[in-house]
């Protein structure tokens, strides 16, 4: 009598996404450096350089996408190869009145050693703790230092990935997600990824939207060869942080 072959052997075949990236059919990651060294010459490019799609307020529940023509577009899910993720961290030691913004005291751009005040490692930094924030509500466990997760996305108009930071609220679901894939044997740059919007509530009772992941599908296996290489790509763009990413999480994520 024949056997079933197991349900994981199913959920690991892959199935390629009919979606023509330009980057990952045209252009070679060789070929990017020659671009950029022309347009840009000696000056080295840091992730605040790239075009930047910000989560945004409220009850809002779509993406806006900047373009180089000046009118950027909409969208309700974004979909890409995520080519490199790295987690920042951010702290201001003073509250935000309305409409301000300024620099923050601290920053990571790992997630492991600040920069500024109080600086140092990031781990035994009290400010990294559960219930440290001043300035939420009473009953909040919200820490003073935000953390971010930020998401470099190629998508198909632009052989540039763009900067999404996925702010406080969105990490624990965004952190199940990578672990999903993992299960199903996939790497986050050999698949196209979804992520959307739904409205959330924190503990204040201030509404936000959190971001959702979704695995689309796989790409196909030159596109994988061809994401690889930009991966090692994004190894050469200098991190940093934006305090532009936080303004939102500062005002939503005191849960």
């Amino acid at each position: 009598m024949a056997t079933e072959k197991p349900a994981e052997d199913e959920a690991q075949k892959i199935v390629p996404v009919d979606t023509d990236f330009r980057a990952l059919a045209q252009t070679s990651a060789e070929e990017i450096r020659k671009i950029l060294q022309i347009n840009l010459g000696d000056t080295p490019m840091s992730a605040l350089d790239l075009p930047r799609i910000k989560m945004p307020a409220g009850t809002t529940l779509t993406w806006t996408i900047p373009s180089v023509s000046g009118d950027p577009s909409t969208e309700k899910e974004l979909e890409a190869v995520i080519v490199a993720k790295r987690e920042v961290r951010i702290y201001w030691g003073s509250a935000f009145g309305e409409g301000e913004k300024k620099p923050p005291n601290c920053s990571s751009a790992d997630a492991k050693r600040g920069q500024g005040d109080p600086g140092g490692i990031c781990a035994v930094c009290p400010w990294n703790e559960w219930g440290s924030d001043p300035h939420a509500p009473p009953d909040s466990k919200a820490k003073a230092c935000k953390e971010c997760l930020q998401l470099f996305l190629l998508r198909d108009d632009s052989i540039l990935p763009y900067l999404l930071a996925i702010s406080p609220g969105s990490l624990g679901d965004a952190r199940q997600y990578f672990l999903g894939i993992s299960g199903q044997a996939r790497y986050y740059y050999n698949i196209v990824t979804g992520i959307s919007l739904t409205q959330a509530m924190s503990s204040g009772g201030i509404p936000f939207p959190k971001a959702v992941l979704r695995m689309v599908g796989d790409l196909s296996e030159d596109q994988m060869l061809q994401a690889e290489k930009f991966v090692a790509l994004m190894d050469e763009i200098t991190p940093q942080v934006s305090a532009e990413d936080y303004e939102v999480a500062t005002e939503k994520d005191k849960a």
